[in-house]
């Protein structure tokens, strides 16, 4: 089975939502607390050293140490503040908005692809109708459920159709490979013309073992 849809957001994606931006939140706080710890700190050196010492021209230079430093965090402070705000107004969005684009899949059979380096899991799955999925990435490694028999990809879009969280969700059973391929042999796979090398997540017309048995896989 194959479906593609729309849904409201569930109770798990709006928890994680709203602690990602209490993250982000928290990031905000942090920098303009340091950027008001740099400059009092600089200052309760400065001034007991211009006391102590009385030298007009060391308490300048300490002026202008403490100006430069403030300066310089002060760009970097903003950027990051700016930044942090941005992400922020992302989840508000999606959160406003409610909706999340997911793709059901219940297939029959999978084939594991080993990953070469850290690019992630890859597996084929054999779906109705002739047509076969492919997913690769680090969200996709496997563990005690995945790969399954009924699974859902759902993302969460931002403005301007910007992905800014992706969740798997299990519904069946955990679905065995009946064929695991080494990451040397992946080379040779991924390279084919009729593998989707630039797409995580991808419905393919074939058939898993028509394929298995041609030596394509």
């Amino acid at each position: 089975m194959i479906a593609k849809y729309t849904r409201k957001l569930n109770e798990h994606e709006l928890n994680e939502l709203n602690e990602r931006k209490e993250e982000f939140e928290k990031g905000k706080r942090f920098i303009k607390n340091m950027f008001i710890t740099i400059i009092v700190v600089i200052l309760l050196t400065d001034v007991p050293l211009f006391i102590y010492y009385n030298r007009k021209d060391a308490f300048l230079w300490g002026l202008l140490v403490i100006a430069s430093i403030i300066f310089m965090y002060g760009i970097v402070a903003k950027k990051n503040i700016k930044k942090e705000k941005e992400m922020i107004d992302e989840i508000n969005y999606a959160i406003e908005k409610n909706i999340v684009e997911a793709s059901r899949y219940q297939p029959a059979a999978v084939v594991k692809l080993e990953e070469i380096e850290d690019e992630g899991s890859a597996y084929i799955f054999q779906l109705d109708e002739g047509k076969m999925l492919v997913l690769q990435g680090q969200e996709f490694y496997e563990d005690e459920r995945f790969p399954n028999t009924d699974f859902e990809l759902a993302t969460v879009y931002g403005k301007n159709n910007k992905p800014i969280m992706f969740n798997k969700f299990v519904f069946g059973k955990k679905l065995e490979p009946i064929k695991i391929i080494s990451g040397k042999e992946k080379i040779k796979i991924i390279e084919s013309d009729w593998y989707p090398i630039d797409k995580s997540e991808a419905v393919i017309d074939g058939n898993l073992n028509e394929m298995l048995q041609s030596g394509k896989i």
